[in-house]
């Protein structure tokens, strides 16, 4: 699909999060349990995690005229349990955004969905009392590592986590990479 008039950015908070729940639940299966870097999800385990991040963060919208093609959510990175905190003394996790998601829909991927919406997050985020940010990816998906890099995030470090392949639902280990920027 082709992106027909400039993206729109909307920001998402727990209040307009209702309105576009089902939209968000639909995004974010369609980023995560679809294509070449699926995983399974089960529904409910996607609504619970969209429902946990709402609840205590936030995140923007972008629009394409009226559909929903990508969204981005973020809290507090002393919300995530997995961050390395040891390791990373020099990080303080009051200070530090933490992306939690980042979804595009499938069809509008590589027209610079995701780098709008995340230099629309660094940019509106700049006044909160953040100096740094921080995302987690799979180390298999190339595509995003390479935009993160793009976008001068730097690799600190990997954890692994275990998940369950699409068709099969065997467990399986990802790498996931912790890359780093100050804003």
């Amino acid at each position: 699909m082709q992106i027909k008039s400039p993206i729109s950015i909307h920001g998402l908070d727990s209040v307009n999060y209702l309105k576009h729940k089902e939209e968000l639940i639909d995004l974010y299966t369609l980023s995560f349990t679809e294509g070449k870097y699926a995983q399974y999800i089960s529904p409910d385990a996607i609504e619970i995690s969209l429902d946990e991040i709402m609840r205590i963060g936030f995140g923007f919208m972008a629009f394409n005229n009226e559909e929903l093609i990508g969204a981005i959510l973020c809290l507090s990175l002393k919300n995530d349990p997995d961050f390395p905190f040891d390791s990373h003394q020099n990080i303080d996790p009051k200070k530090t955004l933490y992306i939690a998601d980042i979804m595009v829909d499938p069809g509008f991927r590589g027209q610079g969905v995701a780098s709008t919406l995340i230099e629309h997050l660094l940019k509106e985020s700049k006044p909160k009392p953040y100096t740094d940010v921080v995302i987690r990816v799979w180390d298999k998906n190339i595509p995003a590592v390479s935009l993160y890099r793009k976008l001068s995030f730097t690799e600190i470090d990997t954890i692994s986590q275990t998940k369950l392949h699409k068709i099969d639902k065997k467990p399986f280990e990802m790498k996931k990479i912790y890359m780093h920027k100050k804003i």
